[in-house]
């Protein structure tokens, strides 16, 4: 009876024993079976996650450590302070480990001790970089190749040892610096609608409404859409030389006191203005400037601010009048006395409609050769208050309206002088504040048929 107990017992033992085993084998076999390190063979990729999975990279060089993160659509570099990185700097550095490849494999089996992962400088490695995201622990960056085109990697708790170009190592070592964003402003230029220029006792404003770009200041008038889409990327071009390290916001230290400009960049749909703030020249060269609402400060090359110097006559738009055919029912034409009316026919077509169309055309079409003061004294010597010529543009409506009275409405009125002795044509619009001197061939618009 004893006899069979202990055998019992022995048996149970044994099977106790051989289950243990069973459990160790199958989790460390399906521990290697399922681990990814298993697949990463010479000549497949290292990492095989997708980006947009990706929520946060941690890497560390030594003492360094800092942190990328994704906020919204952008992603921000995090150190003592936060700031935006830069987008080519962020797809470089996908793109770099989803393209380094497995160029060797040491596998454990070949890795005698931790002296063996000394060998090959991934025991106690200084460079790490860690994607959040991807599942996979931090890989360890360890020894070059003797040619430096390569190095040896490990993860994290792993003894398989890989070698894999340098591009992906090299990233690794940048400074946080190289993965900030070094535009000055990252408005979206189709998104832009309001731009001011500041500069010592000038200023400049532009907006842009449903019927495109206007200078509103120094002047009311419309701009050239060419020329302000040429300043507008201009600016949003601009890129910094080197950040300064200096956490204050003291202007007497940033080197902003004293202004040499200031650029304030409106974006449809937002409530504050992404401002540029050119200051003291450097003592390295350029300006110190500040970026809002990035709160840093920075220092920009002389050459990047050639677009200060564009003047207000460059952004004009010359065309004599811009004018929609479609909202004039009425021409009354005045030359040399002689007076006639074009009038619009029903529906929108006939002759006396392209007649209409054909003004338009021409006033667009006739550039100012040069701008002076609507004066009284420069209008009288022009002789622009009893003109020899005038063209008025006119609407008329039905019946009365919240907009306008029924009747006619005068949408565009032009006094036409005699030609100067250079052949040119001064003319002044109703209410502007300048007189434009054009080419003769405005006088085309008086003998309109």
């Amino acid at each position: 009876m004893v006899e069979a107990q202990v055998v019992n017992k022995l048996a149970t033992a044994l099977l106790l024993l051989v289950a243990t085993g069973l459990i160790i084998f199958v989790a460390t076999t399906a521990k290697w079976r399922l681990s990814d390190a298993r697949l990463k063979v010479a000549g497949s990729p290292l990492f095989t996650f997708e980006p947009s999975q990706i929520t946060s990279i941690i890497i560390k060089n030594g003492d360094l450590s800092f942190l990328l993160k994704r906020a919204d659509s952008e992603w921000v570099v995090a150190t003592e302070t936060e700031d935006i990185a830069a987008p080519e700097a962020m797809k470089q550095l996908f793109q770099s480990a989803l393209g380094a490849l497995v160029l060797d494999r040491i596998d454990t089996n070949e890795i005698r001790d931790d002296s063996a992962l000394t060998e090959y400088g991934v025991l106690k490695s200084s460079l790490q970089i860690d994607f959040k995201g991807d599942k996979g622990p931090s890989l360890l960056v360890g020894k070059s190749s003797a040619d430096g085109t390569r190095h040896y990697v490990s993860f994290k708790d792993s003894k398989t040892v890989f070698l894999i170009p340098t591009d992906l190592v090299q990233l690794i070592m940048e400074p946080p610096s190289s993965f900030r964003d070094r535009r000055l402003t990252t408005i979206d230029p189709s998104r832009l609608n309001r731009l001011e220029i500041r500069r010592s006792n000038t200023t400049l404003e532009l907006d842009r409404s449903p019927s495109g770009w206007r200078i509103v200041k120094p002047i009311n008038t419309p701009a050239d859409e060419s020329a302000v889409a040429k300043l507008a990327d201009q600016i949003l071009r601009l890129r910094l030389k080197e950040f300064v390290n200096n956490p204050t916001t003291d202007p007497l230290l940033t080197g902003t006191a004293g202004e040499k400009a200031h650029i304030s960049l409106y974006q449809e749909g937002d409530t504050e203005p992404s401002t540029i703030t050119i200051g003291q020249p450097s003592p390295n060269g350029g300006y110190f400037t500040r970026i809002e609402p990035r709160h840093i400060e920075c220092r920009i090359l002389d050459k990047n601010l050639e677009f200060l110097t564009t003047d207000i006559t460059e952004l004009r738009d010359r065309s004599t009048a811009h004018l929609n055919p479609d909202l004039i029912d009425l021409v009354r034409i005045s030359n040399a006395g002689v007076q006639r009316e074009i009038k619009r026919s029903s529906g929108n077509e006939g002759g006396d409609s392209q007649s209409i169309n054909e003004l338009a055309h021409i006033l667009k079409a006739t550039k100012v050769i040069s701008f002076l003061p609507a004066t009284p004294t420069e209008l009288d010597q022009h002789h622009l208050n009893t003109p020899l010529h005038r063209l008025t543009f006119l609407s008329v409506v039905s019946e009365n309206t919240p907009e306008s009275p029924a009747g006619e409405q005068v949408v565009l009125d032009l006094a036409i002088a005699a030609p100067l002795p250079d052949g040119s044509v001064p003319i002044h619009i109703t209410s502007s504040p300048e007189i434009f001197v054009v080419p003769s061939s405005i006088l085309k618009a008086l003998t309109a048929p």
